[in-house]
């Protein structure tokens, strides 16, 4: 057997891999939904369990009636249950009335119905990151909580851009009736606001994007693999948040350290995970954006792969503290985000000078390897904009064609943000970490602050 035969073959095996976790996770939801229709009620007012959903909140004035629109729909599930709290940064006081806390102030005037269960929560400027104004809000706002037991207490996370599925609260007060000591986590669908890919022009970038939404919508069945087999015999693998549309029990977040900088959604999930704590996939969705262009993909790569290389740091930590982390599967996790992490930067790299490099001596081969990666790409296309209709409709057929065979090219270009991360690294020995850029200001240069 040669070399081209023998790394093509790998290529069907990973194919043939993935389609069996796909399977397994479009199989559990179509249980789970079977199960949900028949016995999940709830009776909200008399449930003693308290949702605190946050919102972490950086220049984005531009979207806030998206953002309260998604709250009030959150509130509208469990009036009794449901507090938001949108926790600003004051980094954006030079704003002025252009701040995002000035202007939720300005539109909650128009949400008078849930003016009781939202909350402004604004830092005195001194957080650096999104988990500093995390921890600076749920400080100050715990102390209207006082009265219930922490183990009662619900923190949720959302970014401004999601936008979750109805019934994502009744699934929470539901899944959570055990009490078990576990999170929750919805898998992401970046479906959201697609409209802009109507416009005339920039076919290219459109379905780079696009495809990016595919090669993400690909990666949540992989993750939503991962959390099914949380807690169990074959729970070998580090699990982290996806930064948005996940809920901690508070005295879990509290045990656990809160929320750490910089990468806060990642290395929670890394602390919890290596200390025990079970993962449950939901059932509801966040839906999500996909960045813009390629440009910002790239920075949200590196923001995104900084938090994955910090495993290192959530382990040493955990041995520290008194929560247990050695173990025989903590050692599996720990090989096993590093093989990941290396894959994620040369793995599609060298797939591609592998087949290029060997494929006049077995063209058969890798064609057999190319075409089943290509339509595999293609089922989950169609899967993506079967769960969420209106996505088809905005679409070209172009585009709806041609998103999923840039997949080669989006996938590659996925490697550079983690070697762009070890450059910066080792030639600086500092990341830049740059927020993703949802909404431009329309008065001013837009600061590259950190998320």
């Amino acid at each position: 057997m040669t070399i081209g035969v023998l790394f093509a073959r790998l290529v069907v095996l990973k194919v043939f891999f993935n389609v069996f976790r796909y399977l397994f996770v479009k199989a559990w939801r179509a249980k789970r939904a079977i199960d949900s229709s028949i016995s999940d009620t709830i009776d909200s007012i008399d449930s003693d369990r308290v949702i605190v959903i946050l919102f972490p909140l950086l220049e984005e004035s531009m979207i806030v009636p998206q953002v309260i629109k998604t709250a009030e729909r959150l509130i509208q599930e469990a009036p009794q249950q449901v507090q938001v709290v949108f926790a600003c940064s004051g980094r954006e006081n030079h704003l002025g009335d252009q701040s995002t806390s000035r202007r939720l102030q300005d539109e909650l005037t128009h949400f008078t119905s849930i003016s009781k269960q939202t909350y402004i929560y604004l830092t005195d400027g001194s957080d650096r990151c999104k988990a500093d104004q995390m921890n600076h809000a749920l400080s100050e706002h715990l102390i209207s909580l006082y009265t219930h037991q922490s183990d009662k207490v619900w923190i949720g996370v959302y970014d401004a851009d999601s936008s979750p599925q109805s019934g994502t609260i009744h699934e929470l007060l539901n899944l959570s009736k055990s009490g078990a000591e576990c999170v929750y986590q919805q898998a992401p669908l970046y479906t959201k606001s697609w409209e802009r890919f109507k416009e005339q022009g920039n076919f290219f970038k459109h379905i780079f994007c696009l495809s990016r939404a595919l090669y993400s919508h690909l990666f949540s069945y992989k993750e939503s693999f991962g959390y099914l087999c949380s807690g169990g015999l074959f729970d070998l693998r580090l699990h982290h948040f996806t930064g948005h549309g996940y809920f901690v029990r508070l005295d879990t977040l509290q045990r656990f350290g809160g929320f750490d900088p910089p990468s806060c959604d990642t290395t929670l999930g890394y602390k919890l995970s290596f200390g025990g704590i079970p993962f449950v996939l939901m059932q509801t969705r966040d839906l999500s954006e996909v960045p813009h262009d390629p440009k910002t993909i790239f920075r949200q790569g590196i923001v995104w792969f900084n938090g994955c290389e910090l495993y290192l740091r959530e382990y040493f930590k955990g041995k520290k503290s008194v929560h247990r982390v050695e173990s025989v599967r903590n050692y599996c996790r720990i090989l096993q985000v590093f093989f990941t992490n290396l894959s994620w930067s040369f793995l599609p790299i060298f797939w591609s000078i592998t087949c290029i490099l060997t494929f006049n001596t077995c063209p058969a081969d890798w064609s057999l390897a190319i075409g089943l990666w290509l339509s595999f790409r293609y089922v989950i296309w169609i899967d993506m904009l079967s769960l969420d209709k209106e996505c088809s409709k905005v679409l070209s057929v172009n585009k709806i064609i041609f998103s999923p065979i840039m997949a080669p090219i989006s996938v590659i270009w996925g490697c550079f943000s983690p070697l762009r991360y070890y450059h910066q690294k080792i030639l600086r020995g500092q990341i830049e970490l740059v927020k993703t850029n949802r909404a431009k200001l329309n008065h001013c240069k837009r600061p590259n602050n950190p998320i």
